[in-house]
């Protein structure tokens, strides 16, 4: 009796043992080298909101091993396999001895994340970090189209035509008489410029510039330029206008931008309805 006693006992020692042993390992106290390695997979499966899959490929090659699979800052889990414990910054799963295993979790941003970068990394039961992995993410963004909110010229032609009516959009009809509003140098004969300010600083890709006349003396808009952040130019166009509407276009600047600068050709009128600037 005594001795069936004496090896119940051992057995619940040792089931209790092996439990306390595991958790230590899931909880990264565990102290055996278990020669662990992580190779990690990290795709985009939506666009909006952020959503991604990660998937792994863990091997090991003895004992029970514990892995503690860090989760970036921005990123909520949103489902997991393999009877993973979930907390808000990490997953932990706890596997088989000398078993390959895969595993594969799906991560979400919030709704109105326009990018996101992070580092993941797990933890293996001994403590020891294995497979980091970063991931860069920026949304595609719609190039946005603004109208000026504020233009500033050296001269204009009569109050009619003063440069705070190149403000806000074209309602030009190509025309001479409509509309009677809009901006016109003093002088046929001068070289003159308009600078257009915009509400939203971008990184341009486009410009169109509403004249407004009839005649080709009307238009002849000479040079188009950006205002770069240390205040210097940038020309994006140069020749003679030639259209009511015409529209420049150019690889996505590296600068934000948010002045638009129109110097016109001596001999030309270029009156200036209104200037959309494109950029994202």
């Amino acid at each position: 009796m005594e001795k069936k006693v004496l090896i119940t006992a051992i057995l619940v020692l040792a089931i209790i043992l092996v439990l306390i042993v595991g958790y230590f390992r899931l909880t990264g106290f565990a102290v055996v080298n278990s020669g662990t390695s992580v190779t990690r997979k990290i795709r985009q499966i939506s666009d909006n909101p952020l959503r991604i899959n990660i998937s792994l490929d863990v091997k090991s090659s003895d004992f029970a091993l514990g892995i503690s699979e860090k989760i970036p800052n921005g990123l909520s889990i949103i489902s997991a396999d393999n009877n993973s414990v979930n907390f808000s910054d990490r997953i932990e799963w706890l596997f088989v001895p000398g078993k390959n295993v895969q595993l594969s979790y799906v991560l979400q941003s919030s709704v109105n994340a326009t990018n996101f970068s992070g580092t993941w990394f797990s933890t293996e039961s001994e403590g020891n970090i294995t497979g980091n992995s970063y991931f860069i993410y920026q949304k595609s963004e719609i190039p946005k189209k603004q109208w000026a909110s504020s233009v500033t010229a050296p001269s204009f032609y009569n109050a009619n035509w003063k440069p705070e009516f190149a403000v806000g959009a074209s309602d030009s009809s190509c025309s001479y008489f409509k509309p009677l509003t809009g901006w016109s140098k003093m002088a046929q004969g001068a070289t003159d410029a308009i600078t257009l300010s915009y509400s939203k600083p971008v990184y341009a890709t486009g410009i169109e510039v509403y004249h407004f006349g009839y005649r080709a003396i009307d238009y002849g808009a000479d040079k188009v330029e950006l205002q770069k952040p240390d205040g210097s130019w940038d020309i994006v166009w140069q020749g003679t206008s030639s259209a009511c509407q015409f529209n420049v276009s150019f690889d996505r600047k590296a600068y934000l931008t948010s002045k638009i600068r129109i110097t016109t050709k001596s001999g030309y009128w270029a009156n200036i309805d209104a200037v959309k600037l494109i950029g994202s």
